[in-house]
């Protein structure tokens, strides 16, 4: 077969066109990957949104410092010449928190302790007589003493200041433990040093939890004298009260 004198050239025309894109292409395709490359990897991002719960939260461990509770129940005391009854009791503490669990703490304790004591006493009791040889009527007074037992009521107050740790028992309940040290005085008690042991549960009662119902028992070790013959020991009480934290 025959073919015209363009053939061969229109031939080498294409073959020129088709290297030349080929080389275009794998060019393009180079500098693409290059490009991607330099470029830093893509991840995924998860946003953190802090909610307002949360940033109150922050907030009030870092600001609350202070705690002051208030607590009134029954209280007793006990020792030689010293009456046991229960009768009314009260405490006021003041705390400073010095990390999330531990703190100072100070404040008082009113209660009422009765005290006995024996008081010889002297009074005159009249003889009335009939002499036998006269028939006269003869009275006479006669000096005699006896021993009578009293009871008498003092007021005390114990002022107080020492540590104490507190912990989440769940997460409306906290429980804490706390040891005070001081001096204990009244109007018929000599000033003494005494210890206390307090031991309680607080209930919250909101939501941020800085207003809590507060279950408290403590325990006062003494030696103390109380009135002309009592001697007081050790005394109890357990209240309830209000926790509020600011």
């Amino acid at each position: 077969m025959h073919l015209g004198p363009n053939s061969g050239v229109e031939r080498r025309a294409r073959a020129i066109m088709g290297a030349a894109a080929i080389v275009f292409l794998s060019s393009r395709n180079s500098a693409a990957a290059q490009d991607q490359g330099d470029q830093p990897p893509v991840t995924d991002t998860i946003p953190v949104v802090v909610t307002d719960d949360e940033r109150t939260d922050d907030l009030s461990e870092r600001d609350e410092l202070w705690t002051a509770l208030l607590t009134a129940g029954a209280g007793g005391f006990s020792g030689d010449n010293i009456g046991d009854d229960p009768d009314f009791a009260a405490q006021a503490r003041l705390r400073l928190a010095l990390s999330e669990h531990s703190y100072l703490t100070g404040g008082t304790f009113y209660g009422r302790v009765a005290h006995q004591f024996e008081q010889e006493e002297t009074f005159f009791k009249q003889i009335i007589r009939i002499d036998p040889n006269t028939g006269q009527i003869i009275i006479r007074n006669v000096q005699r003493t006896r021993i009578v037992q009293h009871e008498d009521e003092s007021r005390i107050n114990f002022i107080s200041f020492g540590a104490g740790l507190r912990d989440e028992v769940s997460e409306d309940l906290d429980g804490y433990v706390e040891a005070r040290l001081g001096p204990i005085f009244g109007g018929d008690v000599d000033t003494s040093l005494a210890a206390a042991v307090s031991a309680g549960l607080g209930l919250a009662l909101n939501e941020s939890g800085n207003a809590r119902l507060v279950l408290d028992a403590t325990g006062l070790f003494t030696d103390a004298e109380v009135g002309p013959q009592g001697e007081l020991e050790f005394g109890w009480m357990v209240g309830l009260g209000i926790q509020i934290e600011f």
